[in-house]
């Protein structure tokens, strides 16, 4: 291994994001550490170019051909990468002081952890500082298979600050055990590359469950992400934000929302899950029924996660593994 950590930076036209980002790096001294891999997803506004002149005699900047994905491109930098944990960064990530060294002393001390997080808490890059909203404190689960991020657009007033075992860990900036990563990579692929992007990260948390690993969350551990701020769990907020979201993003989301299901559950899980999908179809039907042309590829992609679900079931440590329901 040549460093303890390597942290991978997967953009695509965000150049003033990723120059904002990848300064506080600097500003850390992280690139004196560890090694920083940034990987430009084809981009046209310039990203690449800017920050391999910038920061390429400090960094590893690689520049794709095409947009293959955020799970391809994570895929391509753990490979790249040669240490014992890896960190994905998005690059509206403003790094907090003591996240990075934290999350790596929790990960030396509990060697049974493949994932861990901090606490995410909101950031306005327009003025530069932090606001006191949560953004993630870990992935949580429900019963009818909601899958949301803790304590997402809750005021942060000391609800979440013990460290907990949680289902799975956001991908805004998660830290891998890379044994764990090895140890359920499939097919070459650690994250699913036919999870272009959305959701990938619950799924790799899914396949680390299932092999036995768990997902922590620690609440020193502390950073920020430049997401918008909402209203917890209000139905109105939800439909105002999905308007706000194009139709790409939309059909990402809904064709994955059910691979995830179909790679991942069981049978218990999807009788528990009929309610809320059969409320989610009658409101795609009435308001988003352009999302009903994704049906097709999620027939053709179920085929392939219900291969990938064998494997997985094969090789599996812990078969008896439950879901964490909240």
């Amino acid at each position: 291994m040549d460093s303890l950590l390597d942290l991978i930076i997967i953009n695509y036209n965000t150049k003033e994001l990723s120059d904002k980002c990848i300064t506080r790096l600097m500003e850390l001294g992280l690139h004196k550490k560890f090694g920083i891999y940034y990987i430009d997803n084809d981009s046209s506004d310039g990203s690449y170019e800017f920050i391999n002149e910038k920061y390429g005699q400090h960094i590893t900047v690689v520049q794709n051909k095409e947009n293959r994905g955020y799970s391809y491109a994570a895929n391509q930098g753990i490979e790249l990468s040669s240490s014992r944990y890896v960190m994905i960064l998005n690059t509206d990530i403003w790094m907090g002081d003591n996240f990075i060294s934290t999350c790596l002393e929790y990960l030396e001390e509990h060697g049974n952890v493949g994932a861990v997080t901090g606490k995410l808490l909101k950031y306005d890059f327009d003025q530069m500082c932090s606001v006191n909203v949560i953004d993630s404190t870990g992935i949580a689960v429900y019963k009818n298979m909601r899958m949301v991020d803790r304590g997402q657009n809750e005021a942060d007033i000391d609800k979440y600050n013990d460290s907990i075992h949680v289902f799975g860990v956001s991908g805004a900036a998660p830290i891998y055990r890379r044994e764990a990563l090895d140890d359920i990579k499939l097919n070459d692929e650690y994250f699913d590359n036919d999870f272009f992007a959305y959701k990938e990260d619950i799924d790799l948390s899914w396949r680390l469950r299932t092999y036995g690993w768990e997902c922590h969350y620690v609440p020193d551990a502390i950073t920020y992400h430049g997401r918008a701020i909402g209203q917890p769990q209000k139905l109105k907020f939800l439909i105002k934000h999905r308007n706000t979201q194009s139709d790409f993003i939309k059909k990402l989301s809904f064709i994955n929302s059910y691979l995830i299901l179909i790679k991942n559950a069981n049978v218990k899980n999807v009788i528990n899950a009929m309610p809320r999908e059969v409320i989610k179809l009658f409101y795609i039907l009435l308001f988003e029924p352009r999302l009903l042309s994704t049906i097709p590829e999620i027939f053709r992609k179920s085929k392939i996660m219900l291969k990938k679900r064998k494997a997985i079931k094969q090789h599996a440590k812990n078969r008896d593994s439950k879901l964490m329901l909240h």
